[in-house]
Order: C-alpha cells, then structure tokens, then sequence
C-alpha cells in the first residue's frame, strides 16, 4: 500500500513587516510586497488628495535641487567625489565595523553619480577649502531626501494628478513608466 505523504506548505516570515492603516508591506531578502486594502473609493479619493499635493510637491522638489546645486557649486569637486568614493569603496568592501546592506549601498553609489552630475552642471563659485563633516553630512541628508521623495512621493502624486487629469488613464502603462522611473532612480 502506498501511502502518499500530504505536502505542507512552508509559512516563511518576512525578514521586515510593517502595517500602516489600509497597508501593509513585508519584505524577504529582496523582494518587497505591498498590499492594500483600500476600496474603490478610498482609491479615488486619495489620488485626488496626490494630485491636489503635486505642485507643491514639485516645488518642494525644485527648492532641495536647488539647495544641493547651492551646496555643491561652493564646495571642491576633487574633495565631494573623494569622499563620496571612498565611502562607496567602505560600503562595498564591508570596511566598516557593521556590514552595509544594499540600501547603504546604492545610497553611497548615488552619491557618486548625483554629486558628479550636479558638479558638471552648476557654475562653480569661490569653493571652501575643504569638504567639512557638517558639509557632508547636510549634501548626504538632502541627496538621500530628493531620492526617497522621487522614489514613493513624486510617483503617487504623479500617478494621482494623472489620473484625475485623465479618468482613463491607462495604469498598465503608468505601472510601467512608475516601475521604470523607480528602477532608473535606484539602479
């Protein structure tokens, strides 16, 4: 007699889980699961809110990369792209005391690429002599901020004022641009 053994389904804990109002997000190494349990209208009346928020939101998006040109056009170039690399090499080479996750990571990549960017396109000013901790640390805040707000913020009120701008949006093709700006921003 051949008895067949019933197959139980493994239950895997996410390594992070969060639960905010209607939503909630989990994620396992790294794949990252949101979920939503807004209705129909909740989901209406909320993209409306985004797309009332939108032009602020830009304008707050334009005054912090304004601030960071402002920033990095009074600052040595040599001096950013030195620090910015060398943190990116300890990152990447697990030379610190805690070992750096892939967030830490991208954040020190991004650094390198936006700072270089920024640098080859602000008219330089009379530079400091040095890049100072508090100089650092207030590009690095500001960068991280401009990429966090691009990344969710920018990209729902984007997709709301789209929508309310046009009721038949086709959001197949919105979750594509959203997906593809996202992995542009944090490639």
């Amino acid at each position: 007699m051949n008895k067949q053994r019933k197959k139980s389904v493994k239950r895997v804990k996410p390594d992070d889980y969060f639960a905010s109002g209607p939503f909630e997000f989990a994620r396992f190494g790294k794949l990252a699961i949101v979920k939503s349990h807004l209705t129909e209208k909740q989901i209406a009346e909320a993209q409306k809110r985004m797309a009332e928020r939108f032009p602020a939101l830009i304008s707050e998006l334009d005054a912090l990369v304004s601030s960071i040109a402002n920033q990095i056009a009074c600052l040595p170039p040599v001096f950013l792209l030195h620090r910015a690399w060398w943190e990116f090499a300890t990152a990447t080479l697990g030379l610190e005391d805690k070992k750096a996750d892939d967030s830490d990571r991208l954040a020190t990549m991004r650094m390198i690429d936006y700072v270089q960017s920024v640098i080859a396109s602000v008219k330089p000013e009379t530079y400091a002599e040095n890049v100072s901790e508090d100089d650092w640390a207030k590009l690095k805040a500001n960068v991280t901020e401009l990429f966090n707000r691009l990344t969710l913020e920018y990209q729902t009120c984007l997709t709301g004022y789209r929508k309310v701008k046009d009721p038949n949006l086709d959001m197949e093709l919105e979750e594509f641009r959203m997906r593809a700006e996202v992995l542009w921003l944090n490639r």
